[in-house]
């Protein structure tokens, strides 16, 4: 049995909640179904159960929760996931795939790894911030949700 510090698991567990909750900024900004404080739980669930592993000792232990925590994400991540019918756009994929991304990240904080998971997190938002604009201007999905939201609202 592996003991680490209450301050150092305090320390952990709040970083993987705070890295969430930006994450999820992005999320309640564009009004997606899932944002901040969702995106805040998934990074504190993740790191919970990896601090539950660390702390009973057993490394191939670890290796199987942490197997068990993506699969899982990945069945909240298709919970967000769409395909309209009358058009075939299929909606939700940047929502899920930022769950799985807040996922790793709150294990990286279990594991005391701040600059992988604070990197990963300024990656994450750059990829949902910074991509956003030129999507509006490239992808035919979107210029076809845009005009349909053009034409819903006139």
């Amino acid at each position: 049995m592996t003991e680490i510090p209450l301050i150092e698991v305090v320390i952990r567990l709040v970083c993987a909640t705070g890295f969430g909750a930006v994450i999820g900024i992005d999320r309640d900004v564009r009004d997606k179904p899932i944002g901040s404080r969702t995106l805040a739980l998934v990074g504190l669930g993740s790191a919970v159960a990896s601090i539950a592993a660390l702390q009973a000792g057993d490394s191939d232990g670890y290796s199987r929760v942490a197997q068990g925590i993506l699969a899982g994400i990945g069945f909240i991540g298709a919970g967000v996931i769409l395909k309209r019918p009358e058009t075939g756009v299929v909606e939700g994929l940047t929502t899920a795939a930022a769950i799985w991304v807040t996922s790793a990240v709150g294990m990286m904080c279990a594991l005391g790894h701040w600059d992988t998971a604070g990197i990963a997190t300024l990656i994450a938002l750059l990829i949902l911030m910074i991509n956003y604009p030129f999507q509006k201007h490239f992808s035919p999905q979107t210029k076809s949700k845009i005009e349909q939201s053009k034409t819903s609202n006139e």
